[in-house]
């Protein structure tokens, strides 16, 4: 089977929804979740509260060492359809409530 070089309609509206959905939970959504937690995690071990703003540095910081999944998923992605791959950018966005989720239960199953 071969794959198709161009993009239908449908696809390109999809894009057009997921994509800065994508970014809005990439810019907000993982920063919030990585403060909440450090919030119910770290901060109780007398570490300064962590602000959504500083979670998205802390983030970034740490990618710099993760760069060898940022090559693995974008060879990945290089094989996939448009539409795969924004279903995978939607797995992200319930992996990290899934993540927040748990850690939720952690925290009360710790006693914090």
């Amino acid at each position: 089977m071969t794959r198709r070089s161009e993009i239908s309609s449908l696809e390109w509206v999809f894009l057009l929804i997921t994509l800065p959905l994508a970014v809005a939970f990439g810019v907000y959504g993982m920063p919030y979740i990585v403060s909440t937690l450090w919030g119910w995690f770290v901060v109780p071990l007398g570490v300064p509260a962590l602000s959504v703003a500083h979670a998205f540095g802390l983030i970034l910081f740490t990618t710099l060492f993760r760069f060898d999944l940022i090559t693995k998923a974008k060879e990945d992605a290089d094989k996939g359809t448009p539409i795969g791959n924004c279903v995978k950018t939607w797995v992200v966005f319930f992996g990290g409530g899934l993540v927040l989720g748990v850690g939720y239960i952690a925290k009360y199953w710790v006693g914090i």
